[in-house]
């Protein structure tokens, strides 16, 4: 690889989203369950592709990884498929 020797600091991400994906593996990081369909019930006071609450959306990245767990089990039970994150 051209340039890349002692001095070379970082190696390029050539692909982010795997690179994301490895972090938060190794890490532990709770994925969100966000499947980009942002669209309010307000019957249910809910998101229509993620199904979780407005308040559980807004808090998501103070949450610990357990009260994301919980929220995802919630979500769950609410409707969410947490296979629709693949597709």
């Amino acid at each position: 690889m051209a340039g890349a020797g002692k001095g070379s600091r970082q190696r390029p991400v050539e692909d982010r989203e795997q690179f994301d994906k490895n972090w938060d593996q190794i890490f532990g990081r709770v994925e969100s369950p966000c499947v980009e369909i942002c669209v309010l019930d307000y019957l249910r006071q809910q998101c229509r592709g993620c199904h979780r609450t407005l308040e559980e959306i807004a808090d998501w990245a103070y949450k610990s990884n357990d009260e994301k767990r919980t929220i995802l089990k919630k979500a769950k039970e609410r409707g969410w498929d947490e296979k629709s994150l693949n597709n």
